[in-house]
């Protein structure tokens, strides 16, 4: 494996972040398979709930929640194609 510099390995690392930020923004719109989607209500949650909908998104998949009582339970649905 070649060696790179400090220098470059920085370049490397702020470019892979930029990157990843601009996959989260996209992944954040809505799908176009719902464009009449209407937002019912926000809510701060943890980060266990977070990677859930983060590992959901990197799926491609829409995040479906189902209230069972006390406890919310989040499915992970494939988005339309």
């Amino acid at each position: 494996m070649t060696k790179i510099s400090q220098r470059q390995a920085r370049w490397y690392r702020r470019e892979a972040n930029r990157l990843a930020e601009i996959l989260k923004n996209q992944r954040r719109s809505w799908p176009k398979e719902w464009p009449s989607s209407t937002v019912l209500g926000r809510l701060d949650v943890g980060d266990r709930a977070l990677a859930i909908v983060e590992t959901a998104r990197r799926l491609n998949h829409a995040v479906v929640v189902v209230n069972d009582g006390r406890t919310l339970i989040m499915f992970g649905m494939e988005a339309g194609k």
